[in-house]
């Protein structure tokens, strides 16, 4: 049992607390609000047989144990990373027929509990299924929390970022087994899709896939990388193989990081250190 994530006690609440979670992996970190730095980072990776949420419940009962801090959190965002999303046009969205729109595109149960973020700037609400018991988990320990879909978290953030191209762009943020891609043209969302990877050839397939369908040329696109991918690994030696312009993102706001934190590169960890 994990019990050493949470030990320090301090006696005012200066920091805020993010953690996002899914079935491959969990990981947080702690933002220090003095300082504006990253204190604390942890990320777990699941092994591939946890499969449903009562499974998930139980590592991350681990990780957090219902008694296992002295800290106080100013606040605390818990962000579900599944792919049981769809994003709608905010002017056709009707909250009476959440379910409609997830039905036909992600697998959903009677008693499935349904949420909606609002996407900044953007003019669409992101519906998804949270969840629900990781949720009760927390509230158990922390009381109050608010909480995101990590997709919400991705899209608007890629939206902020600077673009004066006349060309569409294409997003590729690899995530624990999972990869989620966002084409862009002119600060517009095109497409958010999420798939499930175990390969660097699954990783290129459904990146030329998006590009055929969108009808996007690999000679010409500019795909930023981000997420757990790096210059060293086998899924960018295999996508620079198949598309001309490829390049790791540079996020708008880089997270400074105390200095007991291991050094990563900017695009790492997108969503979690974007999420603040």
């Amino acid at each position: 049992m994990i019990t050493d994530t949470l030990e320090d006690d301090y006696s005012i609440a200066i920091l805020r607390l993010s953690i996002q979670i899914g079935l491959n992996g969990l990981s947080f970190s702690e933002l220090d609000t003095l300082s504006n730095q990253i204190v604390v980072h942890k990320k777990y990776r699941f092994e591939s047989s946890i499969t449903q949420a009562e499974q998930l419940l139980n590592k991350v009962q681990e990780i957090f144990p219902l008694k296992n801090t002295n800290k106080q959190y100013r606040d605390v965002q818990i962000i579900h990373n599944n792919e049981l999303n769809a994003f709608i046009p905010e002017v056709f969205f009707n909250k009476n027929q959440a379910s409609d729109y997830l039905k036909f595109s992600s697998k959903i149960l009677d008693n499935d509990s349904i949420e909606s973020d609002l996407v900044h700037n953007t003019q669409m609400i992101n519906l998804y299924v949270p969840y629900a018991n990781i949720n009760n988990h927390f509230i158990d320990i922390f009381g109050k929390f608010e909480y995101k879909h990590q997709a919400s978290i991705l899209v608007e953030r890629l939206l902020k970022q600077p673009n004066d191209s006349s060309q569409p762009i294409m997003y590729a943020n690899l995530d624990e087994g999972q990869l989620q891609l966002v084409v862009v043209h002119r600060k517009r969302l095109v497409l958010y899709n999420h798939f499930s990877q175990k390969t660097p050839e699954d990783v290129v397939y459904y990146i030329l896939f998006v590009m055929e369908q969108l009808m996007l040329d690999p000679e010409r696109l500019q795909l930023y990388l981000l997420g757990d991918v790096s210059e060293e690994d086998a899924n960018y030696k295999l996508i620079y193989n198949y598309v001309r312009h490829v390049t790791f993102l540079v996020p708008l706001t880089a997270v400074k990081l105390a200095e007991n934190i291991p050094r990563f590169a900017p695009h790492n960890n997108f969503t979690l250190f974007q999420s603040y």
